[in-house]
């Protein structure tokens, strides 16, 4: 079995094998793999205790743990242990493991590969024998898992305890030369130096001009014997050679030659040289000479010296015995003679006719030829049908044969075509998917026949030709008669829709498509479309003059199955919008034309916005979009007028702001900043405080005289009013405050309208400083005034600033509201 599992230290691994264990194979392989090993650490031992009652087995332990040498395995029975740095064993495997061969051969050879024993049981020692297969493999490498090895053909694997190694061997398939020479007066075919492919065979002939025979031929430096001076064949070439013939003077020569190509003259062990009709001889030599012809072929004479030989005409075969002089052979070739026997029916007549000889491979060719108003009708070669036609040929012939013709009375054909639209009788007709049919008509010779054309309803015939010649005045009589036919005819017949007139109009402000006059074929349909021109809209269309409004929403109208001539005329009118005016919220004004207004399409469209007293346009919405333009200018044209608008005017109730001061030492009421309506008062009362009076008042900037109270009645703008006040006549008793300003500088009025501050000094006292403070006593502006009236402009945020007057030893504050 295989398991694996890891055993600390101090720890023992006990394994339990199913009772009763029975193990039957070969010798027992125990195998241990180390992991996480520290060096220089030595703990408990490590050792297996196996008993096996079969004294003829081995048992044998195996561990990659250093420091065990794996050439030298523990003792074959009994218990084994190491003593070594170990910190975790795991066990492998427990139990026979066998291994084999796994090997790959590249290249063109073949490679015999075998391991000894097959399978390699874990312990045993093995051996690997690779072998070429043959002669014409070469082993050029040998690799164990990648890794290259010496080439042998055995290799030991001793008590391998380890798969065997991947084994890739690669082979190749060597070439051998062979350089083959000859001597002059002749050649040896092939010559030179030639590479040839381990294994094949290669056949060297030798050719001696004329006058010349072989001398000797010798074969990697060995001559050969005389027998083999006609031509030498290596066989199943596995080395390199050399081969060499030379030429001799021929003393004597027999010229040989044949007649046609049906035969051979072979001087026998002299076969290749037939090619040059000629071979050498030695005196005393004997030469024998075949001749043979080939199948069908006869030899008709054979002359030796020029005289005819019975003899070997005969048998074929002459022998030149003890040879004296120059011969001369020459052979005759014939084929065989064999008979067609060629006859003909009535009506025609076959040529050649009768029993004609035809030598063997011949092609003789047989015309038939029929009578005036016959045709052919069958052939027969060797009693079985043939396709017809004018001729037969055979092939190159080889037997007798047998041909025979029969004729007919010709029978002739009118070719028909008509498109669809109409039928023409009779006929079989057969359709053609582009719209076309045909027919043929079968009649015989010098015969009458009547062709008949009928259109269908909604047709006509528009054109008849006959044989390419057009025929319109037989159109109404609805046939064509052909008249003692004696060559194949044509009738074409072209069928039309009959066509009907569509009269399409339209007015100025709309149009159609397509428009004028349409001629539709009869049953077909037309669509029209129609729309009306930028700014209009359909109003009618009249089909046939009926108002047909349906087709004014499609846009479309459609003639189904046209029988019968139209009309369809289209009528448009102008596109009018409709603007809506009114006024929202606040009536505080008018818009003129108010209401709904209806507009064409493309004008113009003023409207006026009108406001009551006391009320302002506060929004001008345009298709309900703001425009501050419209607000403006009280007015707001529509330009190019397309679609639908509103236009709403808000307004809103004035309102203005009363801006009130008071100076140091009094107070004025209602202070700051008013908010009133249009047309409303408001009153202010001013008073001073306790020793103080009212030194004077300015409303809008006029000094109005030193009063306690003032209405603004029926305001209709914004307005300022500011207080200022002065200290009583003092008490002669009272010694003064020296930072109560004292007349003159009393005399001194500050004020302001918006943003700009008046400095009023009409007795021009002496200032020298005027600052002006906000609410949290930053300085924002600082410096002097030199008239009786001066002006400073601030800019600055609205709120309420502190303006302070100096002359060096008197002092006085004033506050202002800026509003802008």
């Amino acid at each position: 079995g295989q398991f694996s599992t890891a055993i600390g230290n101090n720890q023992e691994l006990v394994i339990n094998f199913d009772e009763p264990f029975i193990y039957q194979g070969g010798n027992l392989c125990i195998m241990t793999h180390r992991e996480f090993v520290t060096a220089n650490q030595y703990y408990n031992y490590i050792y297996w205790l196996v008993s096996d009652v079969n004294t003829n087995r081995t048992v044998r332990y195996y561990s990659d743990a250093a420091p065990f040498n794996f050439a030298n395995p523990a003792a074959s029975t009994g218990s084994w242990a190491f003593n070594t740095a170990i910190s975790n064993v795991t066990i492998n495997e427990i139990g026979i493991k066998e291994f084999t061969l796994d090997y790959t051969v590249t290249g063109e050879g073949e490679v015999n590969v075998v391991l000894t024993p097959d399978p390699l049981v874990c312990g045993q020692t093995g051996t690997v024998t690779i072998n070429p297969a043959n002669d014409c493999t070469e082993i050029t490498a040998i690799k164990f898992n990648g890794v290259s090895q010496t080439i042998q053909t055995s290799y030991t694997f001793p008590n391998q305890n380890v798969p065997l190694p991947v084994i890739t061997i690669e082979t190749a398939v060597p070439h051998f030369n062979i350089l083959a020479s000859a001597s002059g007066n002749g050649q040896i075919l092939p010559n030179g130096l030639i590479e040839f492919i381990c294994g094949e065979d290669q056949t060297y002939n030798f050719l001696p001009e004329i006058g010349y025979m072989v001398d000797y031929v010798e074969v990697d430096g060995v001559v050969l014997p005389k027998s083999m001076y006609d031509y030498y064949t290596f066989t199943n070439i596995i080395a390199p050679h050399t081969i060499h013939v030379s030429f001799k003077e021929a003393p004597l020569a027999i010229y040989f030659s044949f007649e046609g190509t049906g035969g051979k003259v072979i001087p026998v062990g002299k076969e290749l040289q037939i090619p040059y009709g000629q071979i050498g001889v030695d005196y005393g030599d004997m030469q024998q000479f075949l001749f043979t012809p080939m199948p069908n072929y006869v030899l008709q004479a054979v002359y030796i010296d020029g005289v005819y030989n019975a003899l070997a005409t005969n048998t074929g075969s002459y022998f030149f015995f003890n040879i004296q002089t120059n011969h001369i052979v020459h052979a005759v070739f014939a084929p065989i003679n064999f008979n067609i026997f060629a006859t003909a029916g009535t009506g025609g007549l076959i040529d050649p006719a009768g029993n004609i000889p035809a030598p063997y491979g011949t092609t003789p060719t047989f015309t038939f030829i029929a009578n005036t108003g016959y045709v052919i009708d069958r052939v027969f070669v060797d009693n079985k049908e043939v396709p017809v036609a004018p001729s037969y040929t055979f092939s190159p012939i080889d037997t007798n044969h047998t041909i025979h013709v029969t004729f007919k009375i010709a029978e002739l054909v009118i070719h028909m075509n008509w498109n669809q639209g109409g039928t023409l009788y009779p006929t079989g007709n057969t359709y053609i998917p582009t719209g076309t049919y045909s027919g043929d008509v079968y009649v015989n010779y010098n015969s009458t026949q009547e062709i008949t054309f009928t259109p269908q309803t909604g047709y006509k015939v528009s054109s008849l030709v006959v044989n390419g010649v057009s025929y319109p005045n037989f159109i109404p009589t609805g046939s064509y008669t052909f008249y003692y036919i004696k060559t194949d005819q044509t009738i074409n017949v072209t069928f039309a829709k009959i066509q009907y007139e569509i009269v399409a109009k339209s007015d100025q402000h709309s149009a159609i498509t397509p428009a004028g006059t349409t001629m539709i074929p009869h049953g077909n349909s037309m669509k029209y479309d129609f729309y009306a021109f930028n700014g209009y809209h359909l109003t009618n269309v009249f089909v046939d003059g009926i108002d047909y409004k349906p087709a004014v929403a499609s846009g479309t109208y459609t003639f189904e199955n046209v029988t019968k001539a139209h009309t369809i005329d289209v009528v448009a009118a102008i596109n009018t919008y409709t603007i809506s005016a009114k006024v929202i919220g606040v009536v505080g004004g008018y818009i003129t034309p108010a209401g709904d207004t209806k507009v064409n399409w493309g004008a113009n469209q003023l409207y006026t916005i009108s406001t009551y007293p006391g009320y302002k346009v506060t929004s001008v919405l345009i298709d309900g979009v703001p425009n501050g333009e419209a607000v403006a200018s009280g007015a707001y044209v529509f330009l190019n007028v397309t679609k639908d608008h509103t236009i709403e005017v808000s307004y809103e109730l004035l309102r203005f702001n009363i801006v009130s001061t008071a100076s140091d030492f009094g107070m004025i009421d209602p202070m700051g900043i008013t908010e009133l309506d249009y047309g409303t008062d408001v009153t202010f009362t001013i008073t001073p405080d306790e020793g103080y009076k009212v030194s004077f008042v300015l409303v809008n900037g006029t000094n109005i005289g030193e009063i306690t109270s003032y209405t603004f009645s029926n305001v209709d703008g914004d307005g300022t009013i500011d207080a200022f006040f002065a200290k009583m006549p003092n008490d002669p008793t009272d010694p003064g405050d020296p930072n109560i300003i004292k007349d003159p500088i009393a005399e001194v009025s500050i004020y302001n309208q918006e943003n700009i501050v008046y400095i009023v000094n009409k007795k021009l006292i002496p200032l020298q400083d005027i600052s002006i403070f906000d609410m949290y006593g930053r300085v924002v502006w600082q410096g002097n005034v030199y008239n009786d009236v001066n002006t400073i402009t601030l800019n600055v945020a609205n709120g309420v600033y502190t303006v302070r007057i100096s002359t060096g030893d008197q002092y006085s504050t004033t506050k202002i509201s800026i509003v802008r």
